[in-house]
């Protein structure tokens, strides 16, 4: 008697390395600068398809400073897309290779 799966341990690992490709992909490839009305002060936004990371940068005689702001709404919305979107591709190799 023959048990089969669904989805292999393979497949899961597959996903896993494809969800965290993808995160790495929107936050290296993707940046948004926005300039502000105060001189010196601009923000740079990271995260597509939403930004999720939000580096506020400060210029001036005194040195350089930062804020980071993480929106983790955005984050986890955008990890599950890309969750979703690996999914579709290993199911449709998967499909692919048994034809």
């Amino acid at each position: 008697m023959k048990v089969s799966t669904f989805i292999s341990f393979k497949d899961v690992v597959y996903i896993g390395i494809l969800t965290a490709f993808f995160s790495f992909l929107s936050f290296i490839l993707y940046v948004r600068t926005e300039p502000t009305p105060i001189y010196g002060v601009f923000d740079l936004h990271y995260g597509f398809p939403l930004e999720w990371l939000t580096v506020t940068s400060l210029v001036g005689g005194t040195g350089f400073k930062e804020r980071i702001r993480i929106e983790y709404a955005a984050l986890f919305l955008d990890v599950f897309l890309y969750f979703l979107l690996s999914i579709i591709i290993v199911y449709l190799v998967m499909r692919l290779k048994t034809h």
